[in-house]
């Protein structure tokens, strides 16, 4: 199969895939095409041109079968003017024979039409063996005479078709050759007014005005093989394609139905192909964004990546919150973006503590109210538990938004939203801070998502262009995955919800984002019973955070086990002296690290007993820290990024993305974390309530300072 993608293009894995999940009847559709380009005459002369390219590319790498010199458009366009002039000529040559030469006999006339076609192809025949061979003036002259002879045999052979001549043999190679160049010239049609940009767009280097413009010739030419293999006259062929009615037609009924359909479809190619070309009508958007919320990921974290490198103006941010506190407030009037508080103060005392509050139902009311005033999108930052009003709100007003993560707390919550199907989430992108952005290298080599290519820097071999069919290549020699190893030990935290149990504290906060990792990385569902939870708490933190014990689940958490023959280890918590974030994935022939402080990616892999390098890094000025490709320790940083706001920039990018498409999925492959999210709570909530008392999130293990800073190394 290998050598047969060199002639036509198969597939990329991204064409007929959704996210982790493949597409049946695309994979069989995009495969066939693959298939049936393999005959096109044409594919061919681009694989010998490019083979003679290669062996002069000195930077061609031995690994990259697909690695190919471009074929100028000026090629193609010549091959299809040539087999217009072979249709065009065949057509003719008997009518010319007996209007021109009535009186000479039949071989006379077959000779004199040779030379005639041969003179009107000399021009574009020579031109093309010249770029072929342009240092072989006798090569050139021996394709030239030997493409003339072609076409006098063709044209020879057409004459049989009245029956004065006998051979049938050579009626059925005739035929044969022009049934192909219809096919041919059909698939060029639908590959390259449709299909192309579905199967090879990461290959196309030419405008679609390129193919566009050669339209004509394709069709005209199509109609004359058409008249040729039908033996009917080609004003009917044009006709029937046309759809206008052609008086005394030889063509059978099943021919007419066929040529129609074509005709019809063809109209709508050329009609979304216009439109497709003519420039869009500049609309300024609804560029406004208001942020429910009011916490430290919305100070630190979603604010600043919103007005990084002018992605928001002050002026088209809003922040709105059941409560804004003093320093904040302060910092928004300097910025001069506008906020709601919705529970007032009684005077015109700015004090945080003399707050009058308003219950759930009203608090959600008053802020809908100014995010209509605003016409704006909305991003939701509040804790998790009032997630799911918000997105039932703007999913009734038709308000495209973004949710923070979890996208709910509860498994009743879990369960109204999956009942919902797609009306909710319908206008909603759902944020995920590690998958989306700190593990974003790995999201891309295992997803291939196109929307976030633009994000990364990938390294490979000194290749200055790596594509996601180099990507899948070099995932396909990793093999099976064999270890899966997590850290994600983080400090000190001062949040209290963060921990609290009463509404999931560190088990949703936290623990999702390895549960994340490992559920999209691994070919497999988790299995629970595989696994041993170890869950503790450091006695100390309740007096950090000012809370009572009782009040706090586990801080801290190890799970270990073995699932498919998958070793999994996994260790996270916080208030740890020592931090460290990244995942360790073991492969058959290869291994694959993703630090997530430094939001690389190295990849080592063994391909013909020769180890290989390559690295996929956020770029810097989404905030990423790179890191050398080759270096042995994916943690050492080659550079830092300047930046003070390093985290959501890709995300926010992400959800600006999202908007601009009017908050609406235009194509089936989303580029947020839903729904794979929906699976991973799912799960999570089911073993939430399945864990036994003696090993449980609600009643971890109470231990001192020392024992617990431990715990990582042990």
């Amino acid at each position: 199969m290998g050598f047969f993608s060199k002639i036509s293009t198969k597939p990329h894995y991204e064409s007929y895939s959704w996210g982790t999940h493949q597409s049946l009847f695309s994979t069989i559709i995009y495969r066939l095409v693959f298939l049936m380009r393999i005959f096109s005459p044409l594919q061919w002369g681009k694989f010998i041109q490019r083979e003679k390219a290669k062996l002069s590319d000195k930077r061609t790498l031995a690994n990259d079968k697909k690695a190919r010199s471009d074929f100028h458009a000026l090629h193609s366009e010549l091959y299809l003017l040539s087999i217009f002039l072979l249709a065009v000529g065949t057509y003719y040559s008997p009518l010319m024979a007996e209007e021109f030469f009535p009186s000479l006999s039949y071989w006379k006339n077959v000779l004199i039409l040779t030379v005639f076609i041969l003179v009107i192809s000399y021009t574009v025949l020579v031109y093309v063996v010249k770029l072929l061979s342009p240092d072989n003036i006798i090569k050139s002259a021996v394709v030239m005479v030997s493409m003339g002879v072609l076409i006098g045999a063709v044209a020879y052979i057409t004459q049989s078709f009245s029956g004065t001549w006998p051979s049938s043999t050579l009626i059925y190679l005739t035929k044969a050759l022009f049934l192909l160049l219809i096919v041919e010239s059909i698939m060029w049609m639908f590959y390259y007014m449709l299909l192309r940009i579905l199967i090879e767009k990461h290959l196309s280097i030419y405008n679609e005005a390129e193919y566009f413009i050669v339209l004509p010739f394709v069709l005209l030419t199509q109609c004359f093989l058409l008249a040729i293999h039908l033996n009917i006259d080609m004003s009917e062929v044009f006709s029937l394609l046309i759809n206008i009615t052609y008086e005394n037609g030889q063509a059978e009924s099943s021919t007419k139905l066929f040529i129609g359909t074509l005709g019809y479809t063809y109209t709508v190619l050329i009609i979304a192909n216009i439109i497709n070309l003519i420039p869009p009508v500049p609309v300024q958007r609804k560029a406004n964004v208001t942020i429910i919320g009011a916490g430290d990921v919305v100070q630190n974290r979603m604010l600043p990546a919103l007005l990084e490198d002018g992605l928001y103006k002050p002026n088209q941010i809003s922040v709105a919150s059941d409560f804004i506190d003093n320093k904040f407030r302060a910092r928004l009037d300097k910025l001069k973006i506008k906020y709601h508080q919705a529970n007032k103060t009684p005077s015109s005392d700015s004090d945080s503590e003399n707050i009058e509050s308003l219950d759930s139902d009203e608090v959600l009311k008053s802020i809908i109210n100014f995010v209509k005033t605003r016409a704006s999108y909305v991003l939701i930052a509040t804790p998790a538990d009032e997630h799911l009003p918000y997105m039932k709100a703007l999913a009734e007003l038709n308000i495209a938004y973004g949710v923070e993560k979890p996208i709910v707390a509860t498994q009743a919550e879990l369960d109204a939203l999956k009942l919902s199907g797609d009306s909710i989430m319908k206008n909603g992108f759902l944020l995920s801070y590690y998958w989306l952005e700190k593990a974003l290298p790995l999201n891309y080599f295992f997803t291939l998502n196109s929307h976030y290519r633009e994000f990364l820097d990938i390294s490979f071999a000194n290749k200055e262009k790596v594509t996601a069919s180099n990507l899948a290549y070099i995932r396909n020699q990793l093999g099976s995955i064999k270890q899966v190893k997590i850290r994600l030990l983080e400090g000190n935290d001062g949040r209290p919800w963060s921990l609290m149990k009463d509404n999931g504290g560190f088990y949703y906060e936290t623990l999702i984002h390895p549960i994340t990792l490992l559920h999209s990385v691994i070919p497999t569902e988790i299995d629970k019973d595989k696994l041993t939870f170890s869950w503790y708490l450091e006695e100390n933190i309740a007096t950090a955070l000012e809370v009572e014990q009782s009040e706090l689940g586990a801080s801290y958490v190890e799970i270990k086990g073995k699932m498919s023959e998958i070793d999994v280890d996994i260790r996270s918590g916080k208030f740890i002296n020592k931090g460290e974030r990244y995942i360790d994935i073991g492969f058959t022939n290869g291994s694959v690290r993703m630090n997530l402080d430094t939001l690389c990616c190295a990849i080592e892999f063994t391909d013909n007993g020769q180890t290989h390098l390559a690295s996929i890094c956020v770029k810097d000025k989404f905030g990423g820290k790179q890191v050398v490709a080759n270096n042995e320790d994916a943690t050492t940083e080659a550079s830092q990024s300047p930046k003070k706001h390093d985290k959501y920039l890709v995300q926010m990018n992400l959800f600006d993305l999202f908007v601009k498409n009017s908050g609406r999925w235009q194509s089936p492959q989303r580029f947020d974390d839903f729904p794979n999210q929906l699976d991973i709570l799912r799960n999570m909530t089911e073993w939430l309530a399945s864990m036994d008392k003696e090993a449980h999130f609600y009643h971890p293990k109470v231990v001192a300072n020392d024992e617990y800073q431990g715990l990582p190394n042990s």
